[in-house]
């Protein structure tokens, strides 16, 4: 993924793309996580992996008071965690409008993939309202496109 922005005081002038790398992130998952079923609850699964997003999100666009949630749009579980297993999360930013950026995150123990999905946030201003972050996001990769498009989907269903 590439990464450009608006020059501050200029909607016409650009910045140069950047690449963008997965923000990482690990949880190890201890007995206060668990559920009745002696595996990681959901509750928990969702809060680690929309914190996951959100760090992504703080990292893209520059500022952790200038950001916050608006949905989680899509999060399958695939496989169960167990107790004393180590959760890797990535997080990459996909879509950017105007004042949102929704992020993919999945999570994996080792090379197991456990849970992927998609979470929308809003760039706001110091009244909480939308305000226009000036990101453009470009993918640069066909696994990046085929994303990009699995995103939209959801953002404009």
């Amino acid at each position: 993924m590439l990464l450009s922005r608006n020059v501050a005081g200029t909607h016409a002038s650009r910045e140069a793309p950047r690449p963008v790398q997965p923000l990482v992130t690990h949880r190890f998952v201890a007995t206060g996580e668990l559920n009745h079923h002696g595996t990681l609850f959901g509750t928990v699964m969702a809060q680690w992996f929309v914190e996951a997003a959100f760090l992504c999100a703080v990292d893209t666009v520059g500022d952790s008071d200038s950001v916050v949630f608006v949905r989680l749009h899509d999060m399958d579980f695939v496989t169960p965690v167990h107790l004393g297993e180590t959760l890797h999360f990535e997080a990459v930013p996909l879509v950017a409008g105007t004042t949102s950026l929704t992020v993919h995150a999945r999570a994996r123990v080792g090379e197991r993939p456990v849970t992927r999905g998609f979470v929308t946030f809003v760039h706001v201003d110091g009244q909480g309202r939308p305000l226009p972050h000036g990101l453009r996001l470009e993918p640069s990769s066909d696994e990046e496109r085929s994303l990009v498009r699995e995103a939209q989907s959801y953002l404009e269903a």
